[in-house]
């Protein structure tokens, strides 16, 4: 295989089995080679604080989110997935000939994927420098696919040291959604010093800039792309303006078949702004990833066993370590 084309089904199945199925078929219709799903329970959600009404400094600069956890929990307990769910999906995916993966969000469900299955895993962005987490990760399955996002280019290099050059790092900015301007693909050059299979996670609104900076990082040497899929409208999922449809898949299989030198003409005639997505090999967090970075980072964890339960917190989070 010469590329890798995700298609990243996130929680746009509104909880419906059969909606994910019709989901894995028209992906692996359009070209998609791999169909990823999320393992989120609602009990790995964390409870802080911090976060339920938000908080500004004294400079009324804004520093926490207001993401209150009832209503979160309530939200992500709507669109769970339960075993066997999860293993219908790798039904459906061998089924139509792409590769099954998912997300994990906490150390206890490493095992929990393990047995249903799972031969490949993504590390979301904030927990790639949850060093001990992806070490359990990478003793329990065959592919680790890590998206750097939200991460510092120090915990990067750490990242480095404990993966080989055939982990797949992945690029994205994480913004919901985020803009081409903003794109900064250059950074995948960054990513190659410590894998060679390097691809970009994008993040940026279908509806307005289509496949463009999806395109570019292909263009700039990307062989690996991750979208987020849909079948339904953009305005009936949480995820729905980050999503791409049957046809933008079929796109970004398209212009994987090309030369590099078609790549550019193509480019030059339906993306004629393209080089604004190119950016800087190095960058800073812009203020809207560091206060995503603050709300995700620790966002699920797994709870301890009630005797060892001492302060200052109930929960194993995925930086540290879990027996």
């Amino acid at each position: 295989m010469d590329h890798i084309l995700i298609a990243e089904c996130c929680q746009n199945h509104n909880g419906s089995i059969s909606i994910l199925k019709e989901m894995v078929q028209k992906a692996a219709q359009s070209g998609a080679t791999h169909l990823k799903m999320q393992t989120i329970f609602a009990k790995n959600l964390t409870f802080r604080p911090q976060f339920e009404k938000g908080m500004r400094d004294l400079s009324g600069n804004l520093i926490y989110i207001k993401r209150p956890y009832k209503e979160e929990y309530k939200r992500l307990k709507s669109l769970e997935m339960d075993a066997k769910s999860h293993e219908i999906f790798i039904e459906e995916c061998h089924k139509n000939n792409v590769k099954p993966m998912t997300t994990c969000f906490a150390h206890e469900n490493i095992e929990f994927l393990k047995k249903l299955g799972f031969s490949t895993i993504k590390i979301a962005s904030y927990d790639a420098s949850s060093y001990e987490m992806i070490t359990n990760c990478m003793k329990s399955f065959d592919d680790i696919f890590i998206s750097t996002g939200a991460s510092y280019d120090e915990e990067i290099k750490k990242l480095g040291t404990l993966i080989n050059k055939n982990t797949p790092l992945l690029h994205c900015v994480t913004s919901y959604p985020n803009k081409c301007k903003d794109a900064n693909i250059d950074r995948i050059n960054f990513l190659k010093e410590f894998s060679d299979i390097i691809g970009f996670s994008d993040h940026t609104e279908y509806l307005i800039d289509k496949n463009e900076a999806s395109l570019v990082a292909i263009f700039l040497g990307a062989n690996l792309i991750e979208r987020h899929f849909t079948i339904l409208p953009s305005n009936e999922t949480k995820d729905g303006k980050v999503s791409i449809d049957t046809k933008g898949l079929e796109e970004l299989s398209f212009f994987f078949s090309l030369t590099n030198e078609d790549r550019l003409e193509y480019l030059q005639k339906k993306y004629p702004k393209w080089e604004r997505c190119v950016g800087t090999k190095k960058r800073n967090l812009s203020e809207n990833e560091l206060l995503n970075r603050r709300y995700y980072k620790g966002r699920f964890a797994t709870e301890r066993e009630k005797q060892f339960n001492i302060p200052p917190t109930e929960w194993i989070y995925n930086w540290e370590s879990y027996v």
